[in-house]
């Protein structure tokens, strides 16, 4: 089987890191059902090529380059499908408009529209529709969406915590050294406004030992602004200490996820990596018009949080909706414990395959009508 995948980025990492872990688990599906690497490969066109290997890692994308796995910089796909052969299956993320003449040559291909993930009710009746070329010279549509049922596309699957924390890493040894014992550990990897500053002062005033992991990017840049220096060395302000942690390949970010207390995250990639580390999170969604991301927000909610422990489930949305910290900093050994019971909800309802299995099983008897 022949797929192609097409990756625009939009939020920096959570579009490029959704569609890797993408491009990644069908390669590793297609490899374990014994595909030899002349029958079949997989493409992923990216307009930041760049900031793929630097989410892949050298020796992860060397190991999948040998499965048939390749990178492309997103303009050379309209030359590449005049010459080579057509693919049976294309994926268009997060509705990112093909190459206008790449998208001629793949009528008889099939083409799936993968969808960001929602928690809202209507995806249920919009996953797996199709919608009707504008002509006969475009291929017809099937929309995709992940979702948290069996009735969505599900989520692309964890990565086995055993596993993962056996595997020895420089980057999360050099980091975790800079740690005190009993401190309360958290990573940071939000959009760096207020709201970070709001829950680092509210900090300060709690007074607890706290070890925070400031992601490179717009979370460093809020600190700089904060501390009115350069942040480029670990720093302790009262009981606070904040380590300036470097950008880092998904396998080693998966583990700081799973080795800290609390998490906050952002975007679709970070947001589901968070879920699987069976810890508190917070998540910074990524802003809309309209204030259309707090009603996902709402709706992711109002399956996460508990139905039968209303004081659980009050601690939890203050800390979700960045209340004052007082409020909800008590809560967070039973928080912790739902984050692990709702990673077994999770991992139950995808017994019958993940996303990417899924996602393959939707696509094999289209394949064959074509």
């Amino acid at each position: 089987m022949r797929i192609d995948i097409f990756c625009k980025v939009v939020d920096n990492y959570g579009d490029a890191g959704f569609c890797w872990r993408l491009a990644r688990r069908l390669t590793e599906i297609l490899a374990n059902h014994h595909f030899t690497v002349s029958g079949h490969n997989i493409r992923l066109f990216c307009d930041d090529l760049s900031l793929i290997h630097q989410l892949a890692g050298k020796t992860t994308l060397s190991n999948l380059s040998q499965l048939g796995l390749e990178l492309h910089p997103w303009q050379v796909s309209e030359a590449m499908i005049l010459t080579d052969d057509v693919p049976d299956l294309v994926l268009e993320t997060f509705s990112c408009d093909l190459p206008e003449h790449y998208i001629t040559q793949i009528t008889n291909s099939l083409l799936i529209n993968v969808e960001y993930l929602s928690a809202e009710p209507w995806v249920e009746d919009m996953h797996g529709l199709a919608t009707l070329a504008n002509d006969s010279k475009q291929a017809k549509r099937y929309f995709y969406y992940p979702g948290f049922n069996e009735k969505t596309g599900g989520l692309l699957g964890k990565t086995e915590q055993s596993h993962l924390l056996c595997t020895p890493s420089h980057i999360i040894d050099d980091l975790f050294q800079q740690t005190r014992p009993s401190s309360t550990k958290i990573s940071v990897f939000n959009y760096g406004d207020q709201k970070l500053i709001d829950f680092l002062n509210q900090l300060i005033e709690l007074d607890t030992k706290v070890d925070l992991f400031i992601c490179s990017g717009k979370p460093q840049t809020a600190i700089a602004r904060w501390l009115h220096q350069a942040f480029t060395e670990t720093i302790d302000v009262g009981q606070m200490r904040l380590i300036p942690t470097p950008f880092m390949p998904q396998d080693e970010y998966d583990k700081l996820l799973a080795y800290c207390d609390l998490n906050w995250v952002r975007g679709e990639d970070s947001f589901i990596r968070a879920q699987w580390a069976a810890k508190p999170f917070i998540w910074d969604i990524y802003p809309q018009e309209d204030l259309v991301h707090l009603e996902k927000l709402d709706a992711f909610l109002n399956i996460y949080l508990p139905k039968n422990n209303l004081g659980l489930t009050e601690k939890t949305r203050k800390m979700m909706t960045n209340q004052p910290v007082n409020e909800w900093w008590d809560g967070l050994s039973s928080i912790r414990q739902h984050a692990l019971d709702w990673q077994n909800t999770l991992a139950t309802r995808q017994l019958d395959g993940d996303l990417g299995d899924r996602l393959l099983k939707f696509a094999k008897p289209l394949l064959k009508k074509g």
